[in-house]
């Protein structure tokens, strides 16, 4: 190996190009006597004398193929914001801009500019499922909860619109292990009257749908939730079980995650619902819209990847179960609790803010 090119490898093309350089000016530029000392073809020397130090890039002019740069520094700009990986990004950016870009594209686009993947430390021990998921029946077991919409957190600078144009703060969901369905609701405050209200109206609908079932619902121990040691909560509880054959369990302190389900279905709401839709939502009528087409997209066209769905929708997995009616049970109203509770306990118009909804169109 000659010394040009020894000094090449080992100390970059600039060093190498340089001493080329030197040595053409010690022999009056006399390129073929500095090719023989350097060990390179004269080509090399001239190049040296030329050209630039550096190494020239060889992309090509002509990238028909490239995605252009404007959407990439968009997928770069949201990468940063979400810090999501290919795949829910490429859904998030279809969800907010309405722009198809592939995951094999973001792939690229990523490894171009040097953006390490996010690496999460998992456990040696296989995960025990919370459920027999196999002996499960559809709407057999269900876990309930409350979200605070307004975490900055998750939602970063978007949550003070919540409070600008007096959106509902607290989201009420209700989810079916077996299957995913789930149910979701509204609320401006929050109180037992609220949790007692949606946990009755989910139970109905079922009821009213056709769905026979014994019901066990999981809860939190929070304080929104029918407690077994409140007198007033043990009546209700008592009828929720004599009557509509729901018994309901709070989950002992320190161990969320058995509300895994629920609490997993949170985290999604707020990348695929709240962070592309909430900064174009200004009025309640318009958010409750969006939330029912949300609760109707989850519930029919999102795949789902947990135990036993295998990317299938919750549609599809319930009218595998066999369910005569499995498209009527998905579709639950999503309400603003405080109306209902408005006229329950005085009297108020309750279609302020709804509007029919066609089920079969998904979020928009």
């Amino acid at each position: 190996m000659g010394l040009y090119h020894a000094m090449r490898r080992e100390h970059g093309p600039d060093a190498a190009r340089g001493l080329a350089r030197k040595i053409l000016e010690q022999h009056s530029g006399n390129v073929s006597r500095a090719a023989s000392i350097l060990g390179c073809s004269r080509l090399c020397v001239r190049r040296a004398r030329d050209g630039p130090l550096q190494d020239a890039s060889r992309m090509p002019h002509q990238q028909p193929r490239k995605i252009e740069t404007q959407l990439e520094k968009l997928c770069l700009k949201e990468r940063k914001v979400t810090g999501y990986g290919r795949r829910r990004l490429s859904m998030h950016i279809l969800l907010k801009y309405g722009i198809v870009v592939s995951e094999n594209t973001l792939k690229r686009v990523l490894r171009r500019n040097g953006v390490q993947p996010n690496r999460y430390h998992r456990g040696s021990r296989t995960p025990k499922p919370l459920y027999d998921y196999t002996a499960l029946l559809p709407f057999e077991e269900g876990q309930i909860d409350t979200k605070y919409i307004e975490d900055y957190g998750a939602l970063g600078s978007m949550v003070f619109r919540l409070r600008k144009f007096n959106l509902p703060l607290y989201q009420w969901t209700y989810v079916d292990a077996k299957t995913k369905v789930r149910f979701l609701a509204y609320s401006h405050g929050i109180g037992r009257g609220h949790g007692t209200l949606f946990l009755s109206l989910v139970t109905l609908w079922l009821r009213s749908c056709g769905i026979g079932t014994a019901l066990r619902v999981q809860q939190d121990g929070g304080k929104e939730w029918l407690q077994p040691d409140d007198a007033e909560s043990q009546e209700m509880l008592g009828i929720l079980r004599e009557h509509w054959q729901v018994s309901v369990r709070t989950i002992p302190p320190g161990k969320k995650w058995l509300q895994g389900i629920v609490e997993r279905s949170h985290r999604t709401d707020d990348e695929e619902f709240y962070r592309p839709h909430l900064e174009k939502i200004s009025s309640t009528s318009v958010f409750l819209r969006k939330g029912q087409q949300w609760q109707d997209t989850w519930n029919s066209l999102r795949q789902h990847w947990g135990h036993g769905m295998d990317g299938r929708s919750p549609l599809q997995k319930l009218s595998e179960s066999g369910i005569l009616v499995p498209e009527k049970v998905l579709h639950f109203p999503v309400l603003l609790l405080d109306d209902v509770l408005r006229v329950v306990r005085g009297g108020n118009y309750l279609c302020t803010h709804y509007r029919f909804i066609d089920p079969s169109r998904g979020i928009s």
